[in-house]
């Protein structure tokens, strides 16, 4: 690698210290003066590429001006942009070599584009350059994303055909929002070109197919098992000087603790035959620490429990299973610790204590200034926040296969004020959704749906009259007592009790009551998550919040036009939670009452039953009276296409791949 800059007059060599590239120049005196005019000509390399865009010539001249060993030897003249490209090339390719990647970030962007310099960015790179597992936790604003965005682009730089990137994220729009879109706008940015072509969801370069980036989404409830399968190295024709004899593997977690527990597994899965060798594969996550339960967090504890670690002490450690973490801490940020604007785009100072003056007992303080998880017993924030409640796009149509279960649910009250609210839905296999501006959503498999159809307040009174009402309702939904749910706590196990006995003279029926006083059930809130709710909730009222507000955010509830939608949104993004110990606790309605001034969360309540339904007839605990799609032997292979291939019931309107 450094034979074709000597034959250009610039030599170097590795420091057999720190392994770092060492320039040889012929400037006489202390080696702090030889170090500060090294550092001045990549000030001005920096300078000559970003100010000339598209040339190359006064760049090049500054590599042998600075970096020669006999300033003189070579010149370039104007019009050589061939022979200053290539030298550029060269030069970069040794930095790559050496991994000064510091120095071929000046070089592609700008210091306003990006930078290695923050505290941040620094510590991000570090780490993931010196182990092959490294997980980051940060508050927001720190440039997490972003600095491994970078990054990743320059380390697949110094080897892009045998260099495999691949990015997973929960949904394609959140990774298109985030580290995928951060690779994309730098690649594009750059001064110098960079390699690859860019396209919708990679980034590829020469004809090997496990090369370049990748993005793979893997939507929420969705286990991610077998997303990595055959990120393997592959052994090369010819060994690399620096690299070896196999390729290279990169896998990036973006917002891990949102990834299902078969990744992680998968993960374990492909280190079994890597030995710890981070050249060749290094698997790499980093969120926001919210919750120590999840499998992310798990794999973060260490090796003796929590107690190890502290939030005013603890900034790197080791997890389970051979994790490396690094805590990014928003008090050691420069903006906050000069309180002044040092690194524009990155935490404030004002925005940092923002936060800090919700004082200790608040959770969304730990996670986004200190960038810690919440210690038990801080108030753990809202269980559907606003800002996701508006993106689920809440109001649409599902489109159905076969007939859809209708199921009912109640949230009971005989007296005070609160109301008695009977909910309607079915539950069913969908195909795609439709949206309220006539749009048709087709998913890329079958899931199991839940639209919330209408919502209504029945006159309350004594046990005998209210179950008539409940009873009388239900019936004009053509909801079968097997698919009704009331909540039966208190007085509302009055109503239930007459609703078993004298449904049907004779017989006592099977309808579902649920005590929210009760412990969590042993279902998981997805049929695909590896942890049950009672592991992650303390209580069924938790359960049953965190279960409509996990349905909601990821599109497996819709609720009809005509649906409160603006009475659940009040109530649903108002509802806080507590943390005890990896439990999250939500507040009870008198709390949730005292603290706002306002009426019971009762058509909250009442979806969340709903679901809990939905879940319980989805996990198999009665006989799903509907057959899933692929068991259906008598259709087409293409059976919801209609003749010109479109869906029978609109034919004509173009489908878009939600993925």
């Amino acid at each position: 690698m450094t034979r074709p800059l000597k034959s250009h007059g610039i030599s170097t060599e590795k420091d057999p210290r720190t392994h770092r590239l060492r320039y040889r120049v012929k400037a006489k005196g202390p080696a702090a003066s030889q170090a500060d005019r090294i550092k001045r000509g990549h000030e001005l390399l920096q300078d000559a590429v970003h100010s000339n865009p598209g040339r190359f010539v006064p760049a090049a001249q500054v590599l042998l001006d600075f970096f020669a060993r006999e300033t003189n030897q070579t010149k370039i003249g104007p019009q050589d942009e061939d022979r200053a490209y290539t030298l550029m090339e060269r030069f970069i390719s040794h930095l790559l070599f050496y991994r000064e990647y510091d120095k071929v970030a000046g070089i592609l962007w700008p210091k306003t584009l990006f930078t290695a310099e923050p505290y941040s960015v620094s510590e991000v790179w570090r780490h993931v350059a010196e182990h092959q597992q490294a997980f980051i936790v940060g508050p927001g604003g720190v440039g997490k994303s972003y600095s491994l965005a970078a990054w990743l682009l320059i380390d697949w730089m110094a080897d892009p055909e045998w260099t495999h990137v691949k990015l997973l994220s929960v949904t394609k729009a959140h990774a298109e929002k985030n580290i995928f879109a951060h690779v994309k706008n730098l690649h594009a940015a750059s001064a110098f070109p960079i390699p690859g072509e860019v396209l919708a969801n990679s980034i590829r370069v020469g004809s090997r197919q496990n090369s370049g980036f990748q993005l793979t989404t893997i939507p929420q409830g969705d286990s991610g098992a077998g997303r990595l399968r055959g990120c393997h190295p592959d052994p090369r024709p010819k060994p690399h000087p620096k690299f070896g004899t196999h390729s290279r593997i990169r896998i990036a977690l973006d917002e891990a603790e949102l990834i299902g527990d078969g990744a992680y597994i998968d993960i374990g899965n492909l280190l079994l035959t890597e030995g710890s060798d981070a050249d060749h594969m290094k698997i790499i996550a980093a969120t926001n620490p919210k919750d120590q339960s999840t499998p992310f967090g798990r794999c973060c504890e260490p090796p003796f429990g929590w107690k190890d670690i502290s939030p005013e002490g603890s900034h790197c450690w080791k997890g389970q299973n051979g994790v490396q973490v690094l805590r990014l801490d928003g008090a050691k940020t420069e903006n906050v610790r000069q309180k002044k604007l040092v690194y524009p785009g990155f935490m404030t100072y004002e925005g940092y204590q923002r936060y800090i003056e919700r004082g200790a007992n608040d959770s969304e303080a730990w996670t986004m200034a200190r960038g810690f998880w919440p210690p038990s017993g801080t108030v753990g924030g809202y269980i559907l926040p606003t800002d996701q409640f508006d993106k689920a796009e809440t109001t649409a149509d599902f489109i159905f296969t076969g007939t859809p279960i209708e199921i009912g649910a109640v949230d009971t009250a005989l007296e005070g004020g609160d109301d008695c609210v009977f909910g309607h839905g079915r539950f069913g296999w969908a195909w795609g959704v439709q949206m309220p501006d006539g749009r048709k959503i087709k998913f890329p498999k079958h899931i199991p749906c839940l639209q919330a159809i209408q919502a209504t307040v029945l006159p309350k009174g004594d046990a005998v009259s209210m179950g008539k009402a409940i009873k009388a309702a239900a019936e004009g939904c053509n909801i079968l007592p097997e698919n009704l749910i009331l909540d039966i706590t208190g007085n509302g196990s009055g109503p239930y009790a007459w609703l078993r006995h004298y449904w049907t003279e004779g017989e006592i029926v099977d309808i579902k009551g649920i005590d929210s006083g009760t412990s969590a059930s042993d279902m998981p809130i997805f049929q695909e998550d590896s942890q049950i709710a009672s592991e992650r909730f303390k209580g069924m009222h938790s359960e049953l919040c965190f279960s409509g507000a996990a349905w909601l955010q990821f599109g497996y509830l819709k609720m009809k036009k005509g649906f409160p939608v603006a009475e659940i949104r009040r109530e649903a993004t108002s509802r806080q939670y507590l943390t005890q110990g990896k439990l999250r606790v939500v507040e009870k309605k008198e709390t949730f009452k005292a603290r706002l001034r306002c009426n019971s969360p009762d058509r909250w309540d009442m979806l969340c039953l709903m679901v809990q339904r939905a879940r319980q007839i989805d996990m198999g605990t009665m006989q799903i009276s509907m057959t899933r799609p692929e068991q259906v032997k008598a259709e087409p292979k293409d059976w919801f296409k209609g003749s010109r291939g479109e869906d029978p019931s609109d034919a004509g309107v173009e489908f878009i791949d939600l993925n």
